[in-house]
């Protein structure tokens, strides 16, 4: 155990690790689920205006992703770098966070707030996700940090979900009143746990840089682009059925059962990577597989409706625990290979990410007519989409297994606790 570690403890750590983990997921959850429906509802945007607004930030988050990746990796992913940019990026995404949510905002102030937000948040989520190839002393702990990091990323999206109930009125004062407070909280919190975890780590980190590669100075590690092509495929074709839950078909008389298939979906999303960090046969491949398998069920017609939440709840499963691995990769990856890599290996990582879950979210203008009306070939389409992505998925996996060096994540090491 380093000094450090010694000093401080490795729990107070991992705590507010998982502080900081939760509350970045809790702000962009609800960034991401009620920022439209507050731009339409309350702003008085119409629907053409708030898709160009959302459309408008969604581009200004990737790139500000790449930025903060470059940015870390001139300075070669230094703990300190790394912590300096967490906390400015974590304040001004609070100061930009609570006047994005005023009721008068309109599209030009929601431009501009929501454009400085998502830069901010960026600067905010690349180097806390960094950390990942930081903290961790070993392939175990590196396992348990992915497992936080992951599980509670979910659980904040369940948090997020269960407050619509209190903020989805658009005439209610008191809901309004109500909105706004929960946004000061997700602000000051964001911020708190933040300075949280930096006097958890020390003034002064013992890891003032990554391990450095001299034969590795393009800062690209080998296998890096295969990993991002599986997260291509994960996060624009495995995820394709938990954009569809709320437009399920519903029978005459039958119980509506969308949100209760989402909150199925979100609890196994939660549970998959604490599942991935205890099982030994939850391998990445498998997890994909679970998901598709899953995903297909859910399609067919008549189902009851516990079957239909078992169903969502091992799509949810499958979806977590590779998600987990895939992150773990990625940290084990850049760990190995040169520190100027790190930063800019998370950013490409949540670059892509968004851009798939943008192609996803495109693709619904195609599909959901034909979802909703229950067309048999819509739900053939949707079933040969989660097939081939999670095949994609497996194949891009193995590729980047074979990568040069053999410097993805090593299964019987990453097992070991």
């Amino acid at each position: 155990m380093t000094a450090a570690r010694a000093s401080h403890g490795p729990l107070p750590v991992r705590a507010a690790f998982a502080a900081a983990a939760f509350s970045r997921g809790l702000t962009r959850c609800f960034a991401d689920m009620f920022l439209g429906y507050h731009l339409h509802a309350r702003a008085g945007l119409s629907s053409a205006e708030t898709g160009a607004t959302l459309l408008v930030l969604l581009s200004a988050g990737a790139l500000a992703d790449v930025a903060a990746g470059l940015l870390l990796r001139r300075w070669r992913s230094r703990a300190r770098a790394v912590f300096v940019m967490q906390r400015i990026g974590a304040i001004f995404a609070a100061v930009a966070l609570v006047p994005l949510f005023l009721p008068e905002i309109g599209m030009i102030g929601a431009l501009f707030w929501g454009s400085a937000f998502r830069i901010a948040f960026s600067f905010y989520t690349v180097p806390q996700t960094t950390l990942l190839s930081i903290l961790p002393e070993d392939a175990g702990e590196r396992r348990l940090f992915v497992t936080l990091h992951t599980a509670l990323g979910a659980f904040a999206r369940l948090v997020t979900a269960a407050t619509a109930f209190l903020i989805v009125d658009a005439v209610d004062p008191a809901r309004s009143a109500i909105h706004l407070g929960w946004v000061v909280a997700l602000a000051s919190f964001g911020v708190v746990t933040v300075l949280l975890l930096e006097l958890a780590v020390g003034a002064r980190p013992t890891v003032s840089t990554l391990p450095s590669d001299p034969a590795d100075d393009r800062g690209w590690p080998a296998g890096l682009t295969w990993l991002l092509a599986t997260t291509l495929f994960h996060a624009s074709a495995l995820f394709m059925m938990s954009r569809l839950f709320l437009f399920a078909p519903q029978a005459d008389g039958a119980t509506v059962s969308g949100p209760w298939v989402l909150t199925a979906w979100t609890c196994g999303l939660t549970a998959g990577p604490f599942l991935w960090g205890r099982c030994r046969r939850l391998s990445f491949p498998v997890a994909v597989a679970v998901a598709a398998i899953a995903a297909s069920v859910l399609l067919m017609s008549g189902l009851p409706l516990p079957v239909k939440l078992i169903a969502a709840c091992g799509y949810g499963i499958g979806l977590g625990a590779s998600g987990a691995e895939l992150i773990g990769a990625i940290g084990h990856l850049v760990r190995k290979g040169s520190g100027a890599s790190a930063g800019m290996a998370f950013a490409a990582f949540a670059f892509v990410t968004k851009i798939a879950m943008a192609a996803g979210n495109g693709a619904l203008a195609f599909i959901l007519d034909g979802y909703a009306a229950d067309e048999r070939s819509t739900l053939a389409l949707l079933a040969t989409i989660n097939l081939v992505g999670g095949l994609s998925c497996a194949l891009a996996w193995r590729r980047a297994k074979r990568a040069p060096g053999d410097r993805v994540m090593d299964p019987a090491a990453c097992r070991r606790a």
